[in-house]
């Protein structure tokens, strides 16, 4: 998927990155906007990115999660690899 151009290629990398070291991470919009000092339309925007790239999922209550992943976990790393 293309990465909208609101959104910095190198942060969506390393909050992608993050998300993986600490995979049983949930946050709110709020908290991500607070957990990575971005305001809340940037943290929108990269949540929002990650939902479409079926990164991250959301629960009935709001919180951001690791999707479910089809494939392994290091494919899903390399699919999302930016260089």
């Amino acid at each position: 998927m293309a990465i909208p151009p609101d959104v910095d290629r190198n942060l969506l990398t390393r909050i992608r990155m993050e998300c993986m070291e600490m995979p049983d991470l949930r946050l709110t919009s709020r908290q991500a906007s607070r957990l990575w000092n971005l305001d809340r339309t940037a943290c929108n925007a990269i949540l929002d990115t990650l939902i479409k790239d079926r990164f991250l999922s959301q629960t009935g209550d709001g919180a951001y999660v690791i999707a479910s992943a089809d494939g392994p976990l290091s494919d899903r790393i390399r699919a999302h690899h930016v260089d």
